[in-house]
Protein backbone atom coordinates (compact mmCIF):
# COMPACT_ATOMS: atom_id res chain seq x y z
CA UNK A 1 0.00 0.00 0.00
CA UNK A 2 3.05 2.38 0.43
CA UNK A 3 4.65 1.61 -3.02
CA UNK A 4 4.30 4.75 -5.53
CA UNK A 5 3.71 4.09 -9.45
CA UNK A 6 4.46 6.54 -12.02
CA UNK A 7 2.38 5.81 -15.66
CA UNK A 8 1.97 8.05 -18.72
CA UNK A 9 2.15 12.10 -16.79
CA UNK A 10 0.23 10.47 -13.07
CA UNK A 11 1.23 8.90 -10.24
CA UNK A 12 -0.48 6.12 -8.40
CA UNK A 13 -0.08 5.55 -4.91
CA UNK A 14 -2.51 4.90 -1.34
CA UNK A 15 -3.85 8.36 -2.04
CA UNK A 16 -5.46 7.87 -5.81
CA UNK A 17 -8.80 7.91 -5.70
CA UNK A 18 -12.03 6.97 -8.57
CA UNK A 19 -12.13 10.52 -9.20
CA UNK A 20 -8.74 11.45 -9.39
CA UNK A 21 -8.50 8.50 -12.17
CA UNK A 22 -11.34 9.93 -13.87
CA UNK A 23 -10.42 13.33 -14.17
CA UNK A 24 -6.47 12.83 -15.25
CA UNK A 25 -6.91 10.24 -17.59
CA UNK A 26 -8.80 10.30 -20.48
CA UNK A 27 -7.80 6.96 -22.19
CA UNK A 28 -9.47 4.90 -18.87
CA UNK A 29 -13.10 3.48 -19.28
CA UNK A 30 -14.63 2.87 -15.68
CA UNK A 31 -17.31 0.74 -14.57
CA UNK A 32 -18.72 1.48 -11.40
CA UNK A 33 -20.77 -1.10 -9.08
CA UNK A 34 -21.07 -0.26 -5.43
CA UNK A 35 -18.95 -1.12 -3.17
CA UNK A 36 -16.40 -1.70 -6.22
CA UNK A 37 -15.79 -0.29 -8.93
CA UNK A 38 -12.84 -1.12 -11.75
CA UNK A 39 -10.67 1.51 -13.99
CA UNK A 40 -8.38 0.34 -16.72
CA UNK A 41 -6.26 1.92 -18.93
CA UNK A 42 -7.50 1.25 -22.63
CA UNK A 43 -4.05 1.01 -24.53
CA UNK A 44 -0.53 -1.14 -22.97
CA UNK A 45 1.17 1.55 -20.63
CA UNK A 46 5.01 1.94 -20.51
CA UNK A 47 6.49 0.92 -17.56
CA UNK A 48 10.52 1.23 -17.70
CA UNK A 49 10.80 -0.93 -21.02
CA UNK A 50 7.78 -3.38 -20.94
CA UNK A 51 4.36 -2.68 -21.88
CA UNK A 52 1.28 -3.54 -19.38
CA UNK A 53 -2.30 -3.86 -19.59
CA UNK A 54 -3.02 -2.38 -15.74
CA UNK A 55 -6.42 -2.69 -14.00
CA UNK A 56 -7.37 -0.18 -10.99
CA UNK A 57 -9.32 -1.77 -8.47
CA UNK A 58 -11.21 0.92 -6.17
CA UNK A 59 -13.29 0.13 -2.95
CA UNK A 60 -15.63 3.07 -1.87
CA UNK A 61 -13.59 5.48 -3.90
CA UNK A 62 -10.10 4.51 -3.04
CA UNK A 63 -7.37 2.34 -4.56
CA UNK A 64 -7.47 -1.40 -3.29
CA UNK A 65 -5.34 -3.27 -5.83
CA UNK A 66 -3.14 -2.62 -9.17
CA UNK A 67 -3.06 -5.65 -11.77
CA UNK A 68 -0.29 -5.42 -14.01
CA UNK A 69 -0.55 -7.83 -16.50
CA UNK A 70 2.57 -8.08 -19.44
CA UNK A 71 2.10 -7.36 -22.90
CA UNK A 72 3.14 -8.30 -26.58
CA UNK A 73 1.89 -7.41 -29.93
CA UNK A 74 3.01 -10.75 -30.93
CA UNK A 75 0.64 -13.87 -29.81
CA UNK A 76 2.48 -15.27 -26.94
CA UNK A 77 1.23 -17.91 -24.76
CA UNK A 78 0.34 -17.36 -21.12
CA UNK A 79 3.11 -19.36 -19.74
CA UNK A 80 5.73 -17.16 -21.82
CA UNK A 81 4.18 -14.00 -20.72
CA UNK A 82 3.85 -15.22 -17.41
CA UNK A 83 7.87 -15.77 -16.98
CA UNK A 84 8.48 -12.54 -18.94
CA UNK A 85 6.18 -10.76 -16.21
CA UNK A 86 8.36 -12.90 -13.80
CA UNK A 87 12.23 -12.11 -15.18
CA UNK A 88 10.74 -8.04 -14.98
CA UNK A 89 9.33 -8.18 -11.64
CA UNK A 90 12.26 -9.88 -10.45
CA UNK A 91 14.38 -7.74 -12.11
CA UNK A 92 12.98 -4.32 -10.89
CA UNK A 93 12.45 -5.59 -7.03
CA UNK A 94 15.40 -8.42 -6.69
CA UNK A 95 15.31 -11.92 -5.91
Amino acid sequence: MSGVLEVSSITIDSDTTLTSIRNQVADTKIREGKPNSFGYFLSPQKIYSDSFLISLIFIDEKINKVILRAYSETEEDGMTTAKRHMRWLIGLLGG
